[in-house]
């Protein structure tokens, strides 16, 4: 409990002497704590600008690289690329320190990201999943302003009409191998695939 509000996605940096923690509506701390776990100095870290985030917005950080952060706001993606530089202040403020937003946005005013995976080997690969059944991948996404593919099941595998990516695991070993996790209910849930999104096979087995 070192911070309050409805808790969210937290991560812990390697080789770094801070936390990241979250609350609702995309609000992301960046904090240093005691040896009781209490906040010691702190910096509010999450983007002006961002808005339409879900209640509990995600963000990850790049695997290959810890100062890089990937933060979901509504239809846009925003990418922090140095965390570690963010003073802490103290100030409970969003800030514009490091971070830049992808111009690409997602189709229709009502799909929102709501899932985000990166890849470790080779890096810089980022999924993205929204609602709508929505399916996207950014190479190189670790610098400028990359295009995104749209990997969406259409063909073998029809992703779910009425799902919600709830979750995207990349293999640390290999970026093309990932599994993408659909919530609702009645709904298939797990797809797997092995060459970066471009087939899609069942693979939730008696999961279901």
């Amino acid at each position: 409990m070192s911070f309050t509000y409805d808790g969210a996605y937290c991560a812990i940096p390697d080789h770094e002497n801070f936390v990241l923690m979250s609350s609702q509506s995309g609000r992301i701390i960046k904090a240093q704590l005691d040896s009781a776990g209490n906040i010691s100095t702190w910096a509010r870290i999450d983007p002006i600008g961002g808005r339409d985030y879900q209640f509990v917005a995600p963000f990850i950080l790049d695997p290959h690289n810890n100062d890089l952060m990937y933060l979901a706001a509504g239809r846009q993606l925003f990418r922090n690329n140095n965390i570690s530089q963010i003073p802490f202040d103290n100030n409970f403020d969003s800030i514009s320190i490091n971070w830049d937003v992808f111009s690409d946005s997602l189709l229709g005013t009502d799909v929102k990201i709501s899932a985000i995976g990166v890849s470790n080997n080779p890096p810089n690969t980022v999924y993205v999943g929204a609602n709508k059944k929505r399916v996207y991948k950014i190479e190189n996404a670790h610098q400028g302003d990359p295009s995104w593919q749209e990997i969406t099941g259409w063909f073998p595998t029809l992703f779910p009409s009425n799902g919600n990516v709830n979750c995207i695991a990349v293999d640390p070993d290999d970026a093309d191998n990932v599994f993408i996790v659909f919530s609702n209910y009645k709904t298939y849930s797990i797809y797997h695939s092995v060459d970066g999104g471009e087939n899609w096979v069942k693979v939730a087995g008696n999961l279901e």
